[in-house]
């Protein structure tokens, strides 16, 4: 059996790509991308604007990749913990906060942690795997309460910004306009005290040409990275 890649997770430079291989034009990418992040579809069968030939070639070798929490459990302040898969026999979790006048949703950016920071649980368990791209967008895309979020903390299990590559692909996709469209001031990058990790963002950030907004966190001070 072919593994599969996932759609959720890609830019649209690599949806073009995608686009590519299967013999589509290259404006098919921001169709597929307005499919996958506008419309929330589940199946490459449903973009329905795609030639059913071509939709078929897709699904020899993709998936959407959108997989729904594996358990929950709600807290009586109507706070919320989700588990999701990451890998065979890996999970991680997300937990969505809903207040009187926003929902936000902490979420996770590995499995485990390098940083070993001495009031975190997730530290004391080492670490384990950088989540994809995909395994970070699953955690939001896939949010039953998907539709009530106002806000996004990296703030969940491991350091965002020790796996700088993939957050940067998902903050492209949260905030471009193919993709879910979000303001930067929405989402907040909450990091350990490392003058190391903070060149690191704000390097690869200036060299990508993208401007935001974006705040960087120290728990309970924020930095206008913008």
């Amino acid at each position: 059996m072919v593994d599969k890649r996932q759609l959720l997770g890609m830019t649209l430079e690599e949806l073009k790509g995608v686009a590519s291989e299967v013999s589509l034009p290259a404006y098919a990418a921001k169709q597929m991308a307005d499919w996958i992040y506008k419309k929330k579809i589940t199946r490459i069968s449903e973009m329905t604007n795609i030639a059913v030939a071509k939709r078929a070639l897709l699904e020899d070798s993709f998936e959407i990749g959108a997989y729904p929490p594996s358990e929950y459990q709600k807290s009586k302040d109507g706070t919320i913990k989700y588990l999701y898969a990451a890998g065979p026999g890996r999970f991680v979790e997300s937990v969505y906060i809903p207040t009187d006048d926003r929902a936000t949703l902490c979420v996770s950016s590995q499995v485990g942690c390098k940083m070993n920071c001495l009031f975190c649980m997730t530290g004391k368990q080492g670490f384990t795997a950088n989540l994809t791209a995909n395994q970070i967008l699953n955690q939001i895309q896939s949010l039953p309460e998907n539709d009530s979020l106002t806000n996004i903390v990296f703030m969940g299990m491991g350091e965002p910004l020790d796996n700088v590559d993939e957050l940067f692909k998902v903050l492209e996709i949260l905030t471009a306009p193919y993709g879910y469209a979000w303001s930067p001031k929405r989402i907040t990058v909450n990091h350990r005290c490392d003058e190391r990790l903070e060149t690191l963002f704000r390097g690869e950030r200036m060299s990508s040409g993208r401007k935001s907004a974006l705040a960087l966190s120290y728990g309970t001070s924020f930095l206008d990275a913008g």
